[in-house]
């Protein structure tokens, strides 16, 4: 009889362990799954509700929700995600971390502690009690909350909820407190990213300022430059897009390409704008534009590769440009698009030395440049957006 009930006793003991570690096992599983969720969020929602859904989803987990926590006068915990079998527990309980009955919970614990707090057995635990009746309604029978912590602060709560008593052994809460961790760290990093961005807004938005005041000032000197600059631009950014550049590139090819003429400020006017022939020291004297152009920016910090836009948009794939003689190697792309689009849009405009010779000239000019002066690609996208396009210059 004896060895009968030892034999029992050690099946029993071995189904236990291995349950356990089955259990375990399960829980490490989940857990990754919802690291992986954390590097891959693109906003804090995501971490929240993905987080949840993976814990009940993929664990041995029949609830689990985040909640964000009040100030210091209400100290009020608000469910921002959740997921389980049996929602609306969480809508018929109220939960806090002030100095009441409603605080003395694992949740309201875990946030004043600012540590996990574990129920083993909710309908035992006398801090349990005021939300006792709706845990065994929704089939709940332990609770673990951990706290959201970040920079010695607690910023949110996470709590999951098991359907039989102990169901989180010690290996699990030091899981739940490595994943809590890892949420942390996760906002931690989209809210500084957002904080960059948001410098980096307010950044451009002053750069977009810089650039309208070098347009006025050019365009009070010299309207033909300026109309030029902006059209221009709209044909860069538009053949940019066909050769499928990135956002970032594209925007600052389109501020480059509305000041890549700036330089010609310090050209005297009546050379620019007097009709007839143009002398060649008249002309080498037009050609320092670009140079010049990149001093007047050298001050400004840029996030873009403006001065090279300005410095390179004349010089050409075999070296004939100016003013460096650069060779296709060597030019950055936004120059490359930069110098088709000036080419085409001064040869379809009127000068005041000479009538629009039509975009028919200015197209036949890039094609029998094509490869030997001017970017194959670039040139091949600038002539379809006019000849099957139907490309058009906004009106200036």
């Amino acid at each position: 009889m004896r060895c009968y009930v030892r034999n029992q006793t050690n099946k029993f003991n071995v189904e236990k362990v291995e349950m356990s570690f089955q259990r375990m096992k399960n829980a490490y599983s989940t857990i990754i799954k919802c690291q992986d969720i954390i590097v891959t969020a693109e906003n804090e929602m995501d971490i929240y509700t993905k987080t949840c859904k993976t814990l009940v989803d993929e664990g041995p987990y029949k609830l689990a929700w985040i909640g964000s926590i009040g100030n210091d006068s209400e100290k009020k915990v608000t469910p921002v995600a959740e997921a389980g079998l049996n929602k609306g527990y969480l809508s018929s309980i109220n939960i806090n971390w002030g100095d009441n009955i409603y605080s003395r919970g694992p949740v309201g614990t875990a946030i004043r502690e600012c540590k996990e707090q574990l129920i083993s057995n909710v309908m035992t635990d006398i801090n349990f009690l005021p939300w006792r009746e709706k845990a065994k309604e929704y089939g709940y029978k332990s609770v673990i909350a951990i706290p959201i912590e970040s920079n010695g602060d607690v910023i949110g709560i996470l709590a999951v909820y098991g359907e039989r008593e102990d169901s989180f052994e010690s290996e699990e809460v030091e899981l739940f407190y490595r994943l809590t961790k890892n949420i942390a760290h996760g906002i931690y990093i989209l809210r500084l990213k957002k904080e960059k961005e948001e410098a980096q807004k307010a950044r451009n938005e002053s750069l977009l300022k810089t650039i309208d005041a070098f347009g006025l000032a050019i365009e009070k000197r010299d309207p033909y430059t300026a109309g030029h600059q902006k059209r221009v631009e709209t044909l860069a950014v538009a053949i940019a897009k066909k050769i499928k550049l990135s956002k970032d590139c594209i925007e600052g090819l389109r501020l480059g390409a509305l000041i890549h003429d700036i330089g010609k400020i310090y050209v005297p006017g009546e050379i620019l704008n007097r009709p007839g022939k143009i002398t060649k020291p008249e002309f080498d004297l037009i050609k320092l534009h670009s140079e010049i152009g990149e001093d007047i920016i050298s001050g400004i910090d840029f996030p873009w590769d403006i001065k090279k836009m300005i410095s390179q948009h004349h010089e050409r794939l075999d070296g004939s440009g100016y003013p460096n003689g650069l060779t296709g190697k060597d030019i950055i792309i936004e120059a490359k698009i930069i110098g088709v689009s000036d080419v085409v849009e001064a040869i379809n405009s009127h000068r005041p030395y000479r009538p629009a010779l039509g975009i028919k000239i200015a197209l036949d000019e890039i094609k029998l440049g094509r490869g030997k002066l001017y970017d194959p690609e670039v040139v091949d996208s600038c002539v379809e957006l006019f000849e099957s396009e139907n490309f058009q210059w906004e009106s200036l």
